[in-house]
């Protein structure tokens, strides 16, 4: 059973999406994805599940995403933050910079800095950034170009079906392999950066409803499955976990995928 609660503000967030996917069936190649000032909040939704079991399963990169920014473009900055990643391997994309560094067994990126500031710069006009919007094509053909400029080479991979909808399967194997991936959409949701909120026989799911196209870096997933008291599975809940782009909310989990609209394999080799 489900119970909708009062709507509560929330401020650490992640992006959930359904047992469902919803495909867009605009072409990827025209539209144009917004700057970090875009995504309105529509509305924040609380949800309460009661269950008599429940599994989790997740999975994260490590180390995850730098919660690097820039404010010309949630593209740019989507694209930075991959890039940024991958320079734990390969210094020169980012010459002069030290990506980080371990303390007491944990990675710590290196604070921005003017190195990652001046990737942001040289990225926004590599994509083709009209006041901050990019389109698919100018995002990746960006990558590409900033990239093999340091002498790596950039490869990307449609995640998504024929019929609109995110390869999932292709989406775990993928960051699972250590490739990270970018996702396109169109109209969002934002949940509790931990997911959903465990009291024993109940979860707590509170969303942030965003209006707007978008683009985010992915380093994990979550699948929540929600049995009843004979063991018959009645819900599974995927999430992933982004950088959300929003400045101050930037480590996320994407819930409610009805605004799905591309994703992409972005790899450094």
């Amino acid at each position: 059973m489900k119970k909708v609660l009062a709507t509560v503000q929330i401020f650490s967030l992640a992006f959930f999406f359904a047992f469902f996917f919803v495909g867009s069936s605009v072409s990827a190649a025209e539209t144009r994805f917004a700057r970090i000032s875009d995504g309105t909040i529509v509305s924040t939704t609380t949800e309460r599940v009661d269950f008599a079991h429940r599994t989790s399963t997740s999975f994260n990169v490590n180390p995850v995403l730098p919660v690097y920014q820039s404010d010309l473009g949630c593209g740019i900055t989507a694209g930075g933050v991959i890039i940024s990643w991958y320079q734990r391997e390969f210094l020169q994309l980012l010459p002069g910079n030290t990506p980080g560094s371990f303390f007491l067994g944990n990675w710590r990126w290196t604070n921005q800095n003017i190195h990652h500031n001046n990737m942001f710069n040289q990225l926004s006009p590599l994509m083709g950034a009209v006041n901050g919007y990019v389109t698919i094509n100018g995002y990746l053909g960006g990558m590409n170009s900033f990239v093999s400029s340091r002498g790596r080479t950039f490869t990307s991979t449609s995640l998504r079906n024929a019929n609109g909808t995110l390869n999932f399967p292709a989406t775990q194997a993928a960051l699972r392999n250590g490739q990270l991936v970018t996702i396109f959409v169109s109209g969002y949701s934002l949940a509790h950066i931990n997911g959903p909120q465990n009291h024993s026989n109940f979860d707590i799911i509170t969303v942030d409803n965003r209006a707007g196209y978008h683009a985010m870096a992915v380093f994990g997933y979550q699948v929540v499955r929600y049995y009843n008291s004979s063991m018959v599975m009645f819900r599974q809940d995927i999430y992933l976990r982004v950088h959300s782009g929003h400045r101050t909310l930037n480590s996320l989990i994407l819930r409610h995928f009805t605004g799905f609209y591309s994703a992409f394999v972005t790899h450094v080799s």
